[in-house]
Formats: structure tokens, C-alpha cells, sequence
């Protein structure tokens, strides 16, 4: 049985890219989330510190690179290729990708926990009806 917190379950669900609310579109996280061993729980415990260190260092490098103090004293360093925020972000998905394959569970297709974008509506009203007559028939409203 699992002893995460609450606090660590939702860390889960969004980096994964799942809502904390209608949990129940999700049964196999969840599960997973409730289910799982002391081993495992270590290693997950392991991944969200990692992810949160990444997130922690996303922050520090887009406020770097905001602008130059002093110009006769710029430095450039990393990968001529690449730049540090995009190898931070590869670091962090593979923490979110080790996350995903403990639990078994994909992360949400157009997820992306280091985005700056907001996820796609979930629709998850879904279509609504009201009933009608005494008969009971189904009026669809959407």
C-alpha cells in the first residue's frame, strides 16, 4: 500500500499531465498511485525531487538570460548546438519519462510539464441531456 502524500500524488498527476479533479478518467494512475511498493515509492520519491530541480532550474536560467549585466564581460559556455534551457528540459523529461514507466502509466498526449502553454480543455463535462415528457425521452443539448 502506498504512503505518498497527497502533496507528491498531485506532483505526479502534473507532471504526467493529468487534472487533480475527475480522477476517475484515470483509474490505471490512480491505482498505481495507491498500489505502489516501498521500492518504488523510493524511486518516485527520487524522480519528482530531480523534476523539481529542473523546474528550480528552468526558473534560474530564463531569468539569466533576460539580459546582460555587462556586455564586455558576457561568457558564453554549454553546447555550441543547444542551450542550456533546452538541455534542462530534456533532463526533466527523462525524469518524467522514468516517472511514467514506474507506474505504468503514459504521460498525457500534449503534455508537456516544462511548457509555458496551458493544456488543451478535457472536455470532461462531456454531452449533457435533459429529460423530457412523461415518457422519459432524452433531449440531447450539446
Amino acid at each position: 500500500m502506498s504512503t505518498l502524500s497527497d502533496t507528491e500524488k498531485a506532483q505526479l498527476r502534473a507532471f504526467l499531465g493529468y487534472a487533480q479533479f475527475n480522477r476517475f478518467r484515470n483509474p490505471k494512475l490512480e491505482s498505481a498511485l495507491d498500489l505502489i511498493d516501498g521500492g518504488a515509492e523510493t524511486m518516485i520519491r527520487a524522480e519528482i525531487v530531480e523534476v523539481l530541480a529542473v523546474n528550480a532550474a528552468l526558473r534560474g536560467t530564463t531569468r539569466t538570460i533576460a539580459g546582460i549585466a555587462q556586455a564586455d564581460d558576457a561568457r558564453f559556455f554549454g553546447r555550441k548546438d543547444g542551450n542550456r534551457f533546452d538541455e534542462l528540459r530534456r533532463e526533466g523529461h527523462m525524469h518524467i519519462a522514468r516517472i511514467s514507466k514506474t507506474l505504468d502509466v503514459p504521460v498525457r498526449d500534449g503534455s508537456d510539464w516544462f511548457s509555458t502553454e496551458s493544456s488543451e480543455p478535457s472536455n470532461w463535462s462531456g454531452t449533457g441531456y435533459a429529460i423530457g415528457g412523461s415518457r422519459g425521452n432524452e433531449i440531447k443539448l450539446g
